[in-house]
């Protein structure tokens, strides 16, 4: 299960999906069936920006979880589960998973993430982000006509916030100019 912003797709990279999913890793493709849906919200799943703006039901974990259980208890038609793997929101998910269905698999790997209400950093980013959003002219109270402009900022200062680590970012720019290109890119 994906992290926020993100989509299933995002866990096939090779740092991570070809280290787990791959020839003779823990959760070998060869040997076991992957599902990687797309959470409510994001990648290909329905979306507020779809069409419903301010309109699309509100929705939490829980019932991004019930939405995951009947895509593979009925969709899939699948009755258990080897494991449950969610990185950051999709660990939330895991937890929720390993709480809601607790039969449902024989274990849960939730991911840079703990089983604790949203606080601290986490919840300030993401309230910072909704708020520079919201205060976007073209978000029109959620019922916008094209993309606000604020989104992109809000989620490249986000991104640039929680991804990457100080070390790493400061190898990846060393300068002024090279940091530039990396918010120009993003």
């Amino acid at each position: 299960l994906h992290g926020t912003g993100g989509s299933g797709q995002s866990m096939l990279t090779p740092g991570f999906g070809g280290e787990i999913f791959g020839p003779g890793q823990p959760f070998d493709a060869t040997k076991y069936f992957i599902i990687l849906p797309d959470a409510l919200g994001a990648g290909k799943s329905g979306k507020p920006s779809d069409g419903l703006k301010a309109e699309f039901p509100q929705y939490n974990y829980d019932d991004s979880v019930d939405a995951q259980y009947r895509l593979v208890t009925e969709g899939l038609g699948i009755k258990h589960l080897r494991a449950i793997i969610g990185n950051s929101m999709g660990g939330m998910h895991a937890w929720v998973w390993a709480t809601r269905y607790p039969d449902m698999m024989d274990g849960v790997i939730p991911m840079a993430s703990q089983p604790t209400a949203m606080s601290s950093r986490n919840w300030m980013m993401r309230r910072l982000m909704i708020e520079t959003i919201k205060a976007d002219p073209d978000y029109k109270g959620g019922n916008y006509t094209t993309q606000p402009k604020f989104a992109a900022i809000a989620n490249a200062f986000y991104s640039t916030g929680t991804n990457g680590g100080d070390l790493a970012m400061q190898r990846q720019a060393p300068t002024r100019e090279a940091a530039d290109k990396i918010v120009e890119a993003r």
